[in-house]
């Protein structure tokens, strides 16, 4: 996200939503054991409290987006788009990509078996295309304008970006086990069971970090910055 001045923001005030974000996720790893007798914590298992708000956090965030641009606030991305591509990430927390279809609808084995319905296949193809198109507008034109906020040191763009940072390290936590076995390595129970709970806390971690962008943004347009981009 940039902002329409080259104005630096260097105030604490600009920048407590992102620190206070990076606070959370790192007491939550350091702090929240992983283990319950022998088993991940119910706290960070799949359907369990952490999986939930994370979710949830999606939800709120596009509710957000879509609160401040109706309420004219200088949004420079589509809020429609944005909210899209949040839900659809709350969505798959929530195994939505694969609970109410015959199969995951993100395997290229749900387009080609026959066991699935055609109308189930076309459903999932307009589904995916709004969310591939929500991507494409979002990511329009506005390349240049993010990285010249990042050099400016703009925290909501920074708070994006570390969302999306997180997004990558939940996938490698998720792929640890597959990828120590790729070279011949085996990870004991303990440390998949840490990983595991890494990978949670980091999901987490993605819409706690986009909320503190919308934060961010409220602060720099109540202190005059103008609009952001996202």
């Amino acid at each position: 996200m940039t902002g329409t001045t080259d104005a630096p923001y260097p105030a604490l005030l600009a920048w407590w939503p992102v620190l206070a974000a990076a606070l959370v996720v790192i007491g939550l790893i350091v702090g929240l054991p992983a283990e319950q007798d022998g088993h991940l914590t119910s706290v960070v298992m799949e359907g369990g409290p952490v999986e939930t708000i994370t979710a949830l956090g999606y939800g709120l965030c596009a509710v957000l987006v879509v609160g401040l641009w109706m309420a004219g606030l200088p949004l420079t991305i589509p809020p429609l788009s944005a909210a899209v591509v949040l839900l659809a990430m709350g969505a798959r927390e929530l195994d939505l990509h694969h609970t109410p279809w015959t199969m995951s609808i993100s395997k290229i084995h749900f387009y080609t078996s026959p066991d699935v319905p055609l109308a189930e296949k076309l459903l999932a193809v307009a589904i995916l295309a709004v969310i591939v198109w929500s991507l494409w507008r979002l990511g329009r034109g506005g390349v240049h304008a993010f990285v010249s906020a990042l050099r400016r040191g703009n925290p909501v763009s920074w708070a994006v970006l570390i969302a999306a940072g997180l997004v990558v390290a939940s996938k490698l936590c998720d792929g640890f086990g597959r990828n120590l076995r790729a070279v011949g390595l085996n990870a004991g129970p303990t440390l998949r069971i840490e990983f595991n709970k890494i990978e949670e806390l980091l999901e987490l971690g993605i819409p706690l970090f986009v909320l503190a962008g919308i934060v961010c943004f409220v602060i720099a347009n109540r202190r005059g910055k103008g609009a952001i981009h996202a």
